[in-house]
């Protein structure tokens, strides 16, 4: 049996009729599917910012901690240039009474021509009398700010025995015990003679000049 024409018909209008609505709901769902595609778009542009301005921030946050790890790197590796020479008898005198002396001056002054711990290896005759534990600190510490700060009275600001320069100056706890301990009866005579030892047996010390200590003993 042959379907008719008709019947035909019927079914190529159903056929074409569902093609049609496939076809205006897919266009239906173009703006819907694009604006969705926009949202996404820009959901993902705001990521990106985000992530972007995090790295950023990161980055930023390395550089200034790598800078302040730095900073303190230099801080640490810079020596002051003033530090204190004590006995280990009397260091301080404001919390402990005790009897001593205290130089204030440049490390490489206090060590080779005070105590003479390094080149040129200088010895005075007041640390090696006042001063047989000597004991060094930087004036960067808190706990010893001065020879002043520590209870000590100045004696000789700055000490010219050592030089005309006067880079270190010295403080005693009792000035009249520091007289009697040294044997100075006549002080300013006695000064004299210090002063004549540097300036003569040991110039490398009494010219004041770090560059002109040698590095072998005197």
């Amino acid at each position: 049996h042959n379907p008719s024409p008709a019947g035909a018909m019927v079914n190529i209008h159903s056929s074409q009729l569902s093609s049609l609505w496939a076809v205006l709901l897919l266009l239906r769902c173009v703006p819907v599917l694009s604006r969705a595609c926009d949202a996404c778009k820009m959901e993902h542009e705001q990521v990106d910012e985000s992530v972007a301005e995090e790295a950023s921030l990161f980055e930023v946050t390395l550089l200034q901690t790598g800078l302040r790890l730095k900073a303190e790197k230099v801080s640490e590796s810079v020596t002051p240039g003033t530090y204190l020479l004590v006995d280990a008898s009397c260091e301080d005198p404001a919390t402990f009474a005790c009897k001593g002396g205290c130089y204030e001056g440049p490390d490489w002054f206090l060590q080779g021509c005070i105590t003479g711990q390094e080149a040129p290896y200088v010895h005075s005759s007041v640390a090696d009398i006042i001063m047989t534990q000597p004991k060094m600190y930087s004036t960067s510490d808190p706990a010893h700010k001065s020879c002043a700060s520590l209870g000590f009275s100045p004696v000789a600001v700055p000490d010219k025995a050592y030089g005309e320069g006067g880079v270190v100056s010295f403080y005693a706890s009792d000035e009249s015990w520091f007289l009697a301990r040294m044997g100075w009866t006549d002080p300013p005579k006695s000064i004299a003679a210090l002063r004549h030892a540097y300036s003569v047996d040991h110039s490398q010390c009494f010219s004041q000049n770090k560059s002109l200590i040698v590095s072998t003993p005197a």
